[in-house]
């Protein structure tokens, strides 16, 4: 069994939930609240929205190594 961390797991079932669009809302929400005064908060947002953007990228990797023909 592969073990996720809580960001990872956090990423995936936002994904599922929301879709693709999911990386940008999280990169606006990060820059949102950079501006109003929580480094820290905006830090935790991208941290997640990163996560994302690696399951994409390892979906993408895995679909490019599969036959389809």
């Amino acid at each position: 069994m592969i073990r996720r961390t809580v960001t990872k797991n956090l990423a995936l079932a936002i994904l599922e939930r929301s879709g693709i669009e999911t990386v940008w809302r999280l990169h606006t929400a990060a820059a949102e609240v950079y501006q109003i005064g929580n480094p820290d908060a905006a830090a935790a947002i991208l941290e997640i929205a990163e996560a994302v953007e690696e399951i994409l990228l390892g979906a993408k990797e895995l679909t490019d190594h599969l036959d389809f023909s």
